[in-house]
């Protein structure tokens, strides 16, 4: 993760923030728990993997307590991926003990067009309030740049 951070730093000179989806949720926490201090500005987590399913980890297996810069964990109330429950954003968010600024945005809506409940057609993938997510998440990244 430290070269991608340092390859984002060598493209502009804005601060650097980690952003995961899903299963890449997973990912991002474990990027930043484990961040030199000062090179990440701060991580958004986005419908997160929190139940064991085939991956067979979940952001609590990746040290969400060793963040210590900003997080806002989102989480769409109309989900119905059984790997990521809007109803575990709180929990998520208690994990993050070293941070002093986490954040927790609740949504709600979208539209089903696929079969699969994690999909990206689906609420779990904010399909229908795509405008609605991305600018909250643009408002807390602002406030924190």
């Amino acid at each position: 993760m430290g070269g991608l951070v340092a390859l984002a730093r060598q493209q502009g000179s804005g601060p650097v923030f980690l952003l995961g989806t899903s299963q890449g949720t997973i990912a991002a926490v474990n990027g930043a728990a484990h961040a030199p201090a000062g090179s990440i500005a701060g991580v958004v987590l986005t419908e997160s993997v929190s139940v064991m399913g085939g991956s067979r980890e979940t952001v609590f297996s990746a040290s969400p307590q060793d963040i210590g810069v900003p997080v806002l964990v989102v989480a769409n109330r109309d989900d119905r991926c059984n790997v990521a429950p809007p109803t575990a954003a709180r929990q998520i968010a208690a994990a993050m003990t070293a941070s002093r600024d986490v954040q927790v945005l609740m949504v709600a809506g979208g539209i089903t067009r696929s079969k699969r409940e994690c999909g990206s057609l689906t609420p779990h993938g904010y399909f229908g309030i795509e405008d609605q997510v991305i600018n909250a998440i643009c408002n807390w990244l602002d406030t924190h740049a």
